[in-house]
């Protein structure tokens, strides 16, 4: 067998087992030397990060040494995080950042039970080394997620003087303001028992309308929405001790320099808090809420701009459509039905837009890829004059349209020529050695959620940047997307990375049957089986879902005999090429609950959104796995939809974990 298939087979064992063991409350193997072992090879093969050029690999020895025990584990991540290797110095300190949330991070329960793992405490100079780092990077912008990491950790603690800590960062103007806003989601995550005094003096801060007043106000106001929502009650009035927090809120909302973002986020975070119906945009209604818990319209049947039946909130928005190759599948009258459904929910202000509305000519939609471009040429024609809107389309790859290489205004004349853009995407011919699996031709590739989501946060006014600064640029928060419509018939296959892993070297123990006695061993009894004949097998195309056959020799009978087992011991040596990264999965017939790739993808999404806040809703045709687009939606606070021949179902995994919404019946 294979080493990667081995390697992979052995990977999802161990998790099964360990799965099964923290489930059932039994006792983890107690083997000091194996695990000692284990951990020197890992730190062996960190030392050889410099010789690779792969950071899937690269990855996977930074989640291996996060998983080992020791007061070293922490530390030596931190290392790494300053210290990256060459080639990789932008991913390699945000997956080592992660890993260390990952290990000491609080557990939630496993998918189907109640049952929630211990959580890994660290040690006390894993909190001492947390606080070094913590001190020395905290007032620099682009080290915003590590600050972040490590600042959750520490708030986890609960420890009295750790708090005071990060409250003198808050507090101190020499810390950037992305870092302060970031601090204050970790102390509201752990819990801090102080925290509503600490939003009161920062409500209570002159607001002068900048682009930091704003990263910092739109983190308080999520800060108040999560730690009030389990004292909220139904029909009764903000409980007077937090009423001077809610107040203080709607006075910034009240403020001519307030950003037009900021009191899209404060709706939203209130809507979360308080259960309303809408996300209102206005102080009067918030203020009913706080006097009286009652929604002040609950379902009023308004009907405004929506994209395959889901709001769309916000000034600046930006449609992410999948233009893989599998795009290029036709659709059946039931697929048809299914996608044309959400049109039927839309009304049009005549007032507002004229009577030129764009209306889709269904029979002149064949494949998945023209719903999808009607569907946005749908929506565009609804939206008011003070949006803005960009296109990106992805494959391999994500480019923006070419009239949208940044946002513009929905004027007429701008749609129109989005229109055309649109209509000029044409399928290309496959190779020749592709035409069996590309039947329908090619678009852009394969299917790459990475690099779309990627160049969704680096899109402004003014164009797409070309550095990693997606995640704390002050220029971004305010000019980038307020709303992504990511819309995918797949599962990401390919994430843009490719390399060489190290050449390493490995020894271990193993046996070999031979037919004659050799050395130290024994006679074993082999079992014998029939002739196996000739078989043809069908090979599933993991992007466009193109079934091709592939006929497997067959094999001669062989009778039961006798074979000699001999204990020997291999010295090897690998060397392998990777063609994807850590965000993605070519298995794409499954999806492993919490599997590497998907963790490493969302801590990604959590990293670019993090004071970004940008709502992110997914939209699943064809055969997309739900299994990576509800995650992502739950992480973006946005809603995932599928439209396809099992619309009731999830087509992929178990339901998992996700915040309240408000749109529930």
């Amino acid at each position: 067998m294979h080493f990667h298939a081995r390697r992979t087979i052995f990977a999802f064992a161990c998790l099964a087992v360990t799965f099964a063991l923290s489930v059932n409350g039994s006792a983890q193997r107690n083997n000091d030397d194996w695990r000692a072992a284990q951990k020197k090879r890992t730190s062996d093969y960190l030392d050889l990060m410099d010789e690779s050029t792969s950071l899937l690999w690269d990855s996977q020895q930074i989640r291996a040494w996060a998983n080992c025990e020791g007061d070293d584990v922490v530390p030596r991540l931190l290392k790494i995080y300053d210290n990256p290797p060459a080639g990789f110095q932008t991913n390699i300190p945000y997956l080592a950042a992660a890993a260390v949330l990952e290990r000491h991070d609080a557990p939630t329960a496993f998918p189907g039970t109640d049952y929630i793992p211990p959580r890994r405490e660290p040690s006390e100079s894993d909190v001492q080394a947390l606080r070094e780092f913590l001190k020395a990077h905290v007032k620099s912008s682009p080290d915003i997620w590590g600050v972040y990491c490590a600042a959750c950790i520490l708030a986890l603690e609960r420890d009295p003087e750790i708090n005071m800590e990060l409250l003198e960062y808050i507090g101190k103007s020499s810390t950037p303001a992305v870092n302060r806003a970031a601090l204050l989601e970790a102390l509201s995550r752990g819990g801090f028992e102080a925290l509503r005094r600490v939003l009161e003096v920062l409500l209570d801060e002159k607001f002068k309308g900048s682009a930091e007043d704003t990263v910092l106000f739109e983190a308080t106001v999520w800060a108040a929405a999560r730690a009030y929502k389990p004292l909220h009650k139904p029909d009764q009035p903000v409980l007077e001790e937090w009423r001077q927090v809610f107040d203080g809120i709607l006075l910034r909302l009240d403020n001519k320099k307030i950003h037009q973002r900021s009191i899209r986020e404060a709706a939203l975070a209130l809507q979360y808090c308080f259960g309303t119906k809408h996300p209102y945009q206005y102080p009067a209604m918030w203020l009913q809420v706080f006097d009286s818990g009652k929604d002040p319209l609950g379902d009023d049947g308004r009907t405004i701009a929506n994209f395959m039946g889901l709001d769309i909130l916000g000034q600046r928005i930006l449609f992410v459509i999948d233009a893989s190759d599998s795009m290029l599948n036709p659709l059946t009258d039931e697929d048809k039905d299914a996608i044309r459904n959400p049109i039927t929910q839309g009304k049009r202000d005549k007032k507002k837009h004229g009577d030129d509305g764009y209306e889709i000519n269904w029979d002149r939609v064949r494949t998945r890829f023209d719903a999808a471009r009607e569907h946005v040429k749908w929506t565009l024609s609804r939206l008011g004059k003070d949006k803005q809107v960009a296109v990106v389309l992805f494959g391999d790859k994500a480019e923006p349209l070419p009239f949208t290489r940044g946002f513009i205004d929905c004027s007429k004349t701008a749609i129109k020529k989005i229109y055309a853009a649109l209509d000029s995407v044409r399928a290309g011919e496959p190779a020749e050695n592709m035409k069996e699996k590309r039947p329908y031709g090619v678009l852009k590739g394969d299917t790459n959620y990475y690099d779309a989501l990627l160049t969704a946060f680096r899109t402004g006014r003014s164009g797409i940047i070309n550095s990693p600064r997606e995640h704390w640029d002050l220029k971004l928060i305010e000019d980038g997307a307020d709303s992504i419509f990511l819309l995918s018939d797949g599962s990401p296959i390919t994430d843009g990375f490719s390399g060489q892993t190290p050449n390493i070297e490995y020894e271990y123990d193993t046996y070999s049957l031979s037919d004659n006695k050799q050395g130290e061993g024994e006679w074993i009894e082999i079992p014998g089986h029939d002739a196996i004949p000739e078989r043809e097998v069908e090979v599933r195309d993991p992007e466009t879902g193109i079934v091709t056959k592939r006929k497997i020799p067959g094999s001669p009978a062989v009778p039961p005999r006798k074979m000699w087992k001999q204990k020997i011991h291999i010295k090897d040596e690998y060397q392998y090429t990777h063609n994807i990264g850590p965000y993605a999965n070519q298995n794409a017939s499954s999806v492993f609950f919490r599997s590497p790739a998907m963790v490493n993808f969302l801590a990604e999404l959590d990293r670019m959104n993090l004071v970004r806040r940008v709502q992110i809703h997914c939209v699943g045709i064809g055969e997309a796995q739900m299994g990576w687009l509800k995650p992502i939606a739950e992480h973006g606070r946005g809603q995932a939809l599928f439209f396809g021949k099992n619309k009731e179902d999830d087509p992929t995994v178990p339901d998992l974990p996700k915040l309240p919404n408000p749109e529930d019946d």
